[in-house]
């Protein structure tokens, strides 16, 4: 990458100054410095590009209804002790760091929508600043913008920063740990070599999935340092062994517990993948943010030229790149988890390698830019990356993800895989077409907030996204379980004082109802019958019209009542 000798002051003193030593010692050391003007509006641009990352990332983030697998660390906080957390990976591999942070919030300011996600969303804001500052002195500004704009705008990076999973943890540490590394071996302090076996340490007690990618720069140091003529500038094989001992002794320190207590779970998960092949074209489309092939194909051939053109100046760096890039991949094909099959899974385990890949897209976007200068000396500097990131934002989940309210932009309905032909949860959508919905839709959008019940957290059984694009009013879910003794719910326990969350709620009076701010309770009939697994036939519908007579005994005649739902107003 470009060094930019100085382009750039911090803006933000220490914190700023600190991951800029990280990214001192850039692979290339060959670009105009930028002044007056020009650096005035790389600046400006900069911090739009901070600050729209940041947006995509908290907008709406409290409507978010909580779902799916970020149940699994609350459930595991709820049901254990730190001791059994740190003791065990757990089946639904909870993530011990994340169970230890639950209970943390449990028992002290409560987990809310938005406690429950702030992790993954300082690491997703984390990795928009160590690109903006930490890489600064790798890249040239137009490739930098490039970078920072790609990151800021992927609708995969921005989703796990919004999802109460380790994986936005994952890619900021392994993002850390590489340029840490890097700067260690360029000639570094031995504070960057510490950070990188920290980070080696903390990645797999948060997730294995960030192993492979956080190890590959000490494989490329170990097979470097016997090359003639590298030892000189780098640093020796016994330097590289003695670190990663030190990584090694860290991990081992955090998991030799749950690795003597709770082998068997890591044995579940690898090679149980089914035999099913791989769509390399949909894990493709999620990483690269649109399913659109020819912007896949533009993608790649960046990448393919920013490699090529870091390459010529700099072979050994380009080969720590690569590596940090195929050993996630590698791994996946060796370890062949559970669900890898699933175009969503894949890219998780996968997306501690999505900053490099996008580096080098932004190369590529800074050595097109260079050519195009030649030609048009006018062209202002990142405006192609700028282009480039917004295009494949349009042509992606983001405009339909952006739409207001949406409580579950986290859903596999948008984020199995980007192409709606191909994704099987689109299904649902069927469920939505209520004519009680409809004729809410007519409201002005956000008007009103709607209770829907029941609520089966899994995504397979979450029609909600579909109902709240009809309804368009602002969407939260409740368990039926307690009152009407609905099987499979798996409710969270009521009443618990730690339990803070404002879109997930038990059927309560209607007075708490209205004081937690809902206006309507709807009673999802179909949502009822499927996700229950009730079977067809009289005795359904008979036990369907009880239990809209015993919610009419707390919420009073149902505004509404036919096949599909019944609501009730409740203020």
């Amino acid at each position: 990458m470009i060094a930019t000798h100085g382009t750039a002051r911090a803006w933000f003193s220490r914190p700023t100054r600190l991951l800029a030593a990280v990214g001192r010692g850039g692979m290339v050391a060959e670009m105009r410095e930028v002044r007056g003007p020009a650096l005035v509006a790389t600046r400006i641009l900069l911090a739009a590009l901070l600050l729209l990352g940041l947006w995509l990332r908290v907008q709406q983030l409290p409507d978010q209804v909580v779902a799916d697998d970020e149940f699994h660390a609350l459930r595991m906080a709820l049901a254990s002790t730190p001791l059994d957390a740190v003791a065990s990976f757990g089946t639904a591999d909870h993530s011990i760091p994340l169970v230890l942070y639950d209970q943390f919030l449990l028992a002290t300011v409560g987990a809310s929508e938005l406690t429950l996600r702030l992790p993954m969303l300082l690491a997703g804001v984390g990795l928009l600043l160590l690109l903006a500052f930490g890489a600064q002195a790798w890249l040239p500004v137009s490739a930098r913008l490039a970078a920072v704009a790609l990151v800021a705008t992927s609708p995969i990076l921005v989703n796990f920063s919004r999802y109460a999973r380790p994986y936005a943890l994952t890619a900021f540490v392994a993002t850390l740990g590489w340029l840490a590394f890097w700067r260690y071996w360029r000639g570094g302090a031995a504070r960057f070599a510490a950070l990188w076996a920290a980070c080696v340490a903390f990645g797999a007690w948060l997730h294995l999935a960030a192993v492979p990618a956080l190890l590959a720069p000490a494989l490329v140091a170990a097979v470097a340092a016997r090359l003639p003529g590298v030892r000189a500038e780098r640093r020796t094989l016994a330097e590289v062994a003695a670190w990663s001992g030190a990584a090694l002794a860290g991990t081992l320190a955090l998991l030799a517990v749950p690795l003597a207590n709770d082998l068997a779970a890591l044995r579940d998960k690898a090679g149980a993948a089914a035999q099913q092949p791989w769509d390399p074209m949909a894990v493709a489309g999620l990483l690269g943010g649109t399913a659109e092939p020819l912007l896949l194909v533009v993608l790649a051939g960046l990448a393919v030229a920013g490699a090529w053109w870091l390459g010529r100046a700099d072979r050994l760096g380009l080969a720590y790149l690569l590596a940090v890039v195929l050993a996630p991949l590698a791994a996946v094909v060796v370890v062949r988890p559970v669900a890898v099959e699933v175009p969503i899974v894949a890219a998780r385990y996968l997306l501690t390698a999505l900053p490099v890949v996008l580096v080098l897209v932004a190369l590529g976007v800074g050595a097109a830019e260079t050519l195009l200068a030649r030609r048009v000396p006018a062209l202002p500097r990142g405006l192609l990356g700028l282009a480039l990131a917004a295009v494949v934002f349009l042509c992606g989940p983001g405009p339909e993800l952006l739409r207001a309210p949406q409580a579950f932009p986290h859903h596999a309905a948008f984020q199995y895989g980007y192409d709606p032909a191909r994704n099987p949860y689109r299904g649902l959508a069927a469920w939505a077409d209520a004519p009680f919905l409809r004729e809410l839709g007519r409201a002005p959008a956000g008007s009103q907030r709607v209770l829907v019940t029941p609520f089966f957290y899994d995504f397979a059984r979450m029609p909600q996204p579909f109902a709240q694009a009809v309804h368009r009013q602002r969407c939260g879910v409740a368990f039926l379980g307690e009152v009407l003794g609905v099987t499979g719910e798996q409710a969270l326990p009521s009443g618990h004082a730690g339990l803070r969350l404002a879109q997930t709620t038990h059927l309560a009076s209607a007075d708490r109802l209205r004081a937690l701010g809902f206006d309507l309770l709807v009673l999802d009939k179909v949502l009822l019958r499927r996700g229950a697994q009730l079977p067809e036939g009289e005795a359904t519908e008979a036990a369907l019209r009880a239990a809209v007579a015993r919610l009419a005994q707390s919420y009073g005649a149902p505004l509404h009542d036919d096949a599909w739902l019944a609501a009730w107003r409740l203020r």
